[in-house]
């Protein structure tokens, strides 16, 4: 069978591991699999009549759900009926920095994304879902196909029946990987006080940071963004504390395989963590961390405060330019603290049923897979 593959990996390395366990999960349910991959940020014109020579056109990852997602972040083609393979939506999720129920009950799709929408659901009937907010609100605008299947990249191939965390005992902890977060005008003095948190907690491990989107000005990363990168960076050789860039990528994932735990705010840091079995504490930035931690059963640690999550746009981005430590959860390192002393007392037990949670969603990944192969095939 043949795949056309719409990427988002341009340089975030999460997006890149998503992609990457998408082709491998693809490859592992299709027989004789062959997947062509595509920026799905770049129009299909020219790419229209190899697209068309395919059996299933797969949109993999990432925050799909959103109002204008088509055509704003995928242009694809004016019209859609010109695509002729079925389409699928692989684990894609809802994007928002505000997780209040008023939100999600409230929010709805312009009308060329309901469109895609439409033609995805007709193709397949399955419209799979990272978390159970993105269902939610997939069956407040009426697509009765909304399935939790959780992320492609929750699915490791070496550890998809294991449920027993590698870790159950916090004097264990020889290595910590940490992740930085997206937001770094918010969150970046957080992350310098979890280093200095984790110092204190854990006097003998070895501290790790990992910058997912990289830590330098180039053509997906504004100057500010990266000012406030080198701040970072100045903190943490101030610091001795390693770190490591491992954007335009999946292979720097690797790099956390040696972690006893990780602690931070990149969602995909977190599940790659799960998904080796490895315990993560993702301190959530957005509706993504929360989705994600809520999904796998997991207690929410919210690095964004109430009074952020409550605010209208433009007052939020008032804050933004003004105040942005009021939008940051002053509670969040008591709050983590009292998370570690839990799962050290119950033997980590909370993360075997996270671990469960996965194995069995994962069911569910296949159903859906299988489901479209079979369409795609007729």
């Amino acid at each position: 069978m043949k795949v056309f593959l719409l990427s988002g990996a341009y340089k975030n390395a999460g997006d890149f591991l998503i992609v990457r366990r998408g082709q491998q999960l693809l490859e592992r349910l299709i027989p004789d699999c062959q997947i062509t991959l595509h920026e799905r940020r770049l129009p299909l014109e020219d790419k229209l009549n190899l697209m068309n020579g395919c059996d299933l056109a797969v949109l993999c990852g990432g925050p799909g759900y959103s109002s204008d997602f088509y055509p704003s972040q995928i242009p694809l083609v004016k019209d859609l009926s010109s695509i002729h393979p079925k389409l699928m939506a692989l684990g894609m999720g809802w994007q928002s920095r505000r997780t209040d129920a008023a939100t999600r009950m409230t929010y709805h799709f312009a009308a060329p994304m309901a469109g895609l929408l439409a033609r995805i659901q007709k193709d397949t009937h399955i419209l799979g879902c990272r978390d159970w907010f993105a269902v939610e609100i997939l069956r407040r605008n009426g697509y009765s196909g909304a399935t939790m299947t959780g992320c492609p990249a929750w699915y490791h191939p070496d550890f998809l029946d294991k449920t027993e965390p590698a870790l159950t005992n916090l004097e264990q902890v020889r290595h910590i990987g940490i992740s930085d977060p997206a937001n770094l005008a918010v969150h970046g003095p957080q992350m310098e006080d979890l280093i200095h948190f984790l110092q204190a907690r854990f006097p003998d491990a070895q501290l790790h940071v990992f910058f997912h989107r990289g830590t330098q000005m180039d053509a997906n990363t504004d100057r500010a963004t990266a000012d406030h990168l080198q701040k970072i960076i100045a903190f943490l050789k101030r610091e001795g504390v390693p770190y490591q860039d491992i954007a335009y990528g999946c292979e720097g994932f690797s790099s956390y395989d040696s972690c006893d735990l990780h602690i931070g705010f990149r969602v995909h840091a977190h599940i790659y963590n799960m998904s080796r079995r490895t315990p993560s504490f993702l301190l959530e930035e957005d509706c993504r961390g929360t989705g994600t931690n809520d999904a796998m059963g997991l207690p929410g640690l919210r690095a964004y405060s109430e009074r952020a999550n409550r605010m209208p746009e433009k007052v939020y981005r008032l804050a933004m330019q003004l105040r942005p430590q009021i939008l940051a959860n002053p509670n969040l390192l008591p709050e983590l603290e009292a998370q570690l002393d839990r799962q050290q007392d119950t033997g980590f037990w909370t993360y075997r049923q996270a671990y469960e949670t996965m194995s069995k969603t994962y069911q569910a990944m296949v159903r859906q897979v299988q489901q479209a192969v079979a369409l795609g095939e007729g």
